[in-house]
């Protein structure tokens, strides 16, 4: 039986945690789903639990649940196939459910799920038309009927003194005669006195009986062998306690299990270590040591050695002669000193050279078909102008003048976008213009800097893409002062939600986006408001400056985010593409949340291209 109480509010938290732990699910609530909060701005997918009955039987009890997995439509322009994804992925996040009660450890093997569980599917439903599955679940506990545990004190049987339910307190016998009820024993006598005791005699009958000076006995009762028979016992536990050791006559080792309180240990000697060759006696003697013979009368090799200078002595060489070397000099050869040697050791090996394979080189950009031949400089050089920009579309602000004027807009509602004189600019190294997107005291309110007008005419497919910003926050986001901040590519001008994008951001509480909050970068791909996010291990710094840069693959199947050149994400899925009607504008801004501080940040340059896979 199962330690853990499951009453109806540990099944409920447990249910909580499990939506808690869904890497799908958003908000988890719990009642009449009347009562549940469905407003629109609310996340989604949403898992709501209603309670629906509890049942009692013979060693179990269950409880029964309806349980709602639903999503909120955003798509008008394909609301049945939004409606059959959403139906999708909310079956899936209920057989996930069923699956983890069953198998998994939510709880264990102390309840059971009544299997077939079944769902039904449904589309519009509810105040705000929502799509997804219902299922009714019912789990199994043991139940033993207990009443040990119930919180009161009742005696249905014990006679009290109220005056008007017939019954009176259970005293001595002169008092038990209470409102028309008499209680007594038999043969029962008001004061028996100490040394009596209430029972029957060896003829069964029932009274008083005086108890024996040596007490309570078998004699006094000769019955009592019959109701407790002992005597068996007590032979059985005396034939024990005849074969138990003396304690007395046991040693210390009996009760210490130590080697040392043995008796008569015996005398271990010293290691014996033979390790001296030259040792004549001791331990440290090898004994048994072999005769090596003695090497007189062996008469070395003599050679004749013919030298010029640097070697001294000159003639031959033999025995008792001593040969001596000179160290090379710029005009002596000898030997190396160890640093002439390392000098010559570190010396780069020879170059070779190949020449250039001109038939691998081209003078053009076409693609020759084969694959091996490589445009060369002169190919680059001579495309005009207008045929180089062809290949590509390309922005770059240095903001040396107007921030508005540089090839896109800024867009505003209570924040601002301006120029920094030199002078100001902190943690200054290379930084030319740089231009200052700043908040203002209003709690909510933001500045944009955009490629258009608000037309997302931008498109992911055809060629690379890459941005680039060079940015250095002011002040960190916090629960007081609360703001968050986007860099790449979005699909509105304003402050809302992007329903197609690829961009980092920072989003200290998670107010947008589908974020959770963090303090470090966060980079996401949105494909029809359908998100694929990631929070980076690379903590947002404030006063310092920061490269953010974003690798589109020309295919648009492969995302890649940097901080300072570090890879923090790669993303391959919910990237919009202009095969599924998904457009995008550059978007870099800040929006306030919470708070009337002034918050913002310093951008040095913002700049992206496509390079294009077919020149136009």
């Amino acid at each position: 039986m199962s330690t853990i109480n499951y009453t109806y509010n540990v099944i409920v938290d447990r249910f909580r945690q499990f939506a808690a732990g869904h890497f799908q699910l958003r908000r988890f609530t719990h009642g009449e789903i009347s009562q549940a909060d469905l407003e629109k701005e609310a996340e989604w997918p949403w898992m709501h639990v209603k309670p629906r009955a509890i049942n009692y039987s013979p060693g179990t009890r269950s409880f029964q649940f309806e349980i709602f997995i639903s999503d909120l439509p955003r798509d008008k322009e394909d609301k049945t196939g939004y409606q059959a994804e959403s139906i999708t992925d909310c079956s899936l996040i209920f057989q996930d459910l069923i699956n983890e009660i069953h198998l998994g450890h939510m709880f264990g093997d102390d309840v059971v799920l009544t299997r077939p569980v079944n769902s039904e599917p449904f589309v519009e439903q509810y105040t705000h038309t929502l799509t997804g599955v219902t299922g009714t679940i019912e789990l199994n506990l043991d139940y033993d009927w207990s009443a040990c545990s119930i919180p009161a004190s009742w005696n249905y049987n014990t006679p009290t003194n109220t005056p008007n339910d017939g019954f009176g307190a259970l005293q001595f016998i002169e008092s038990l005669d209470q409102n028309g009820v008499f209680v007594s024993l038999l043969n029962d006598v008001e004061a028996p006195g100490n040394s009596y005791y209430y029972g029957t005699n060896g003829s069964g009958v029932k009274g008083w009986y005086a108890i024996s000076a040596g007490g309570l006995t078998c004699e006094d009762l000769p019955d009592c062998a019959v109701i407790i028979s002992i005597t068996d016992d007590i032979i059985a536990l005396q034939t024990d306690v005849a074969l138990k050791a003396n304690t007395a006559d046991l040693g210390a080792t009996a009760f210490s299990n130590d080697y040392n309180d043995l008796d008569n240990l015996p005398t271990i000697p010293a290691a014996q270590v033979n390790s001296d060759w030259n040792s004549v006696s001791g331990v440290s003697e090898i004994l048994n040591k072999p005769t090596i013979p003695s090497i007189a009368g062996l008469v070395p090799e003599t050679r004749t050695i013919s030298t010029t200078s640097p070697i001294s002595g000159g003639g031959d060489l033999s025995a008792n002669r001593t040969l001596s070397i000179a160290q090379a000099t710029t005009s002596t050869d000898g030997y190396l000193s160890s640093t002439d040697w390392n000098t010559f050791n570190g010396k780069q090996a020879a170059l070779g050279f190949t020449a250039e394979n001109t038939a691998n080189k081209q003078n053009s950009l076409a693609v020759d078909g084969t694959g091996v031949k490589f445009p060369t400089v002169d190919a680059v050089n001579a495309l005009s102008f207008i045929d180089k920009g062809k290949r590509m579309v390309s922005f770059f602000t240095d903001f040396l003048t107007n921030a508005t004027l540089d090839g896109a807009q800024s867009f505003a509602s209570g924040g601002s976008l301006g120029l920094i004189v030199g002078s100001q600019i902190p943690n200054r190294t290379n930084q030319q213009g740089v231009a200052f997107f700043q908040t203002n005291t209003v709690a909510t309110n933001y500045i944009n800097y955009c490629s258009s007008s608000g037309a997302a005419q931008l498109w992911f497919g055809g060629g690379a893409w890459n941005y680039e910003a060079l940015i250095n926050i002011n002040t960190l986001s916090t629960a007081l002062e609360r703001y968050r901040m986007i860099f790449g590519f979005g699909s509105v001008i304003s402050n809302s939600s992007e329903t197609n994008g690829v961009f980092i951001t920072y989003d200290e509480g998670g107010t947008a986006n589908g974020t959770t909050a963090s303090a470090n970068w966060q980079c996401l791909t949105v494909d029809n408001s359908v998100r694929t996010l990631t929070t980076s291990a690379t903590a947002v710094t404030a006063s310092a400056w920061n490269k953010l840069r974003i690798e589109i693959n020309a295919a648009g199947t492969s995302v890649t985010f940097y901080v300072n050149g570090v890879s923090i994400a790669t993303h391959t899925t919910n990237i919009p593409l202009a095969s599924n009607s998904r457009y995008f504008l550059m978007k870099t801004g800040v929006a306030k949340t919470i708070g009337t501080a002034t918050r913002g940040f310093y951008c040095d340059y913002i700049g992206y291209e496509n390079i294009l896979t077919t020149a136009r």
